[in-house]
């Protein structure tokens, strides 16, 4: 209970095939004093491949380790390279995000928005700009007041209200460190006022509520489950007990999958602190450990750690979602979050099944074409989404085909069609 944090919008460019600026709204542009959580909290973002779902989530993946993690930028000069340098333009990203106190029914404290640039010079990438701006006016689209702000190495804007002491401190403190470590990464060390200390926690506490689950970035190391974050990891330190307990919820979890799952045994591992339990999986016929579990229920695994997250009042995002879980459950599953989460769910997906439970949904239901186009689908309102996206009724989407046009790619253009006439 307490303060919680709703995202609003992101705004990105820079990094893969994203080459202009994406916009993903996740609510009205007006600002009301008390947040309707249901009406807005779950957004499916459907395209076909290549399209740039999975750089959205990159990107914003990016941004949070950038704002959480001091030495980030010092040490993922390879992996920066291989996603940004190809397209020779900076990388920006911008979230907005309100901060809600649900002890006085969703009431908004506070409205930030929080910005970074990277840019490249003689083969390193440095933070170019970082800003953390407060919304001023009823609108996300009305004024911002910027709060702090560093440009080329710079501290261009300092905090008002700081005394020359602090002001003194803060470009000391980060006359070599702004350029590869953001502000809001190192916040928890600063010795300034109170009241510019705490919008850089907010701003730090919105990306760690923030958890974002990516195939290619979360390869499954079955020791993880007792060690890193999130999810069960998060008791590797916790009692046995405490384990198990949270171990009967996946369990359930997983025998929607598997009715055939008999229970998931839980036994410390004495001899190595870093991964402190063992987990063997029981079925009626057979036990498997962990490890040679498959990788579909391994998966599901981590997705549920990120479900669980976002149903008790955190923010998630999942890259295709429908890629380990049956339509049948997805559609369910979606129908659960947009009804009784008490957080923030956004997703990618190929499938129909969960664009069919979002089209009650106002900002549901974003569509990505081919070629990077955006389109949100409260415009096209009167129509189904489904409709919309299967019949390819979506500028750029290439999903107007017919079974026949398949035939001359499989048997060659010179092989008439069977029914030809």
């Amino acid at each position: 209970m307490g303060i919680r944090f709703f995202l609003y919008r992101f705004e990105t460019s820079g990094l893969r095939n994203i080459g202009k600026t994406l916009v993903l709204g996740f609510h009205d542009a007006k600002i009301p004093k008390k947040l309707d959580l249901k009406a807005t909290n779950v957004k499916g973002v459907f395209g076909p491949n290549g399209s740039g779902k999975t750089s959205i989530l990159l990107s914003l993946l990016l941004l949070k380790n950038i704002a959480t993690d001091s030495d980030y930028l010092s040490r993922s000069g390879d992996y920066l390279n291989s996603n940004l340098s190809f397209l020779g333009m900076p990388f920006q990203a911008k979230v907005y995000f309100a901060c809600y106190d649900e002890e006085k029914e969703n009431e908004i404290t506070n409205f930030l928005a929080y910005e970074v640039m990277l840019k490249k010079e003689a083969g390193y990438w440095f933070l170019a700009k970082e800003s953390i701006s407060a919304l001023t006016g009823n609108s996300i689209n009305r004024n911002e007041r910027v709060l702090f702000e560093t440009r080329g190495g710079e501290i261009s804007i300092m905090p008002r209200g700081l005394s020359k002491k602090g002001q003194a401190y803060l470009k000391e403190r980060f006359d070599n460190l702004r350029v590869s470590s953001s502000l809001v990464s190192l916040s928890e060390s600063l010795k300034v006022e109170t009241e510019f200390k705490g919008i850089t926690g907010l701003v730090k506490s919105v990306f760690r509520s923030l958890s974002v689950f990516i195939d290619e970035q979360n390869t499954f190391n079955p020791g993880d489950i007792s060690k890193t974050e999130p999810g069960i990891e998060n008791e590797a330190q916790s009692k046995i007990g405490d384990v198990k307990d949270r171990l009967c919820r996946v369990k359930e979890f997983i025998r929607l999958f598997k009715p055939n799952l008999k229970d998931i045994i839980v036994n410390e591992n004495q001899f190595d602190s870093l991964y402190p339990f063992d987990f063997t999986f029981v079925y009626e016929d057979y036990s498997v450990p962990l490890s040679l579990e498959s990788r579909g229920i391994r998966k599901i695994i981590s997705i549920y750690e990120k479900l669980e997250g976002v149903a008790r009042g955190g923010i998630g995002f999942i890259d295709d979602l429908d890629a380990s879980i049956h339509e049948v459950y997805l559609e369910k599953i979606i129908s659960f979050f947009t009804s009784y989460s008490e957080g923030q769910l956004v997703f990618t997906s190929n499938s129909l099944a969960p664009m069919r439970a979002l089209e009650k949904g106002k900002h549901a239901i974003d569509f990505l074409s081919d070629q990077g186009d955006h389109e949100e689908w409260t415009r096209h309102s009167r129509y189904r989404a489904s409709r919309l996206y299967h019949d390819g009724m979506i500028a750029g989407n290439p999903f107007n085909v017919e079974d026949y046009t398949f035939y001359r790619i499989f048997f060659g253009s010179g092989k008439d069609h069977p029914n030809k006439m």
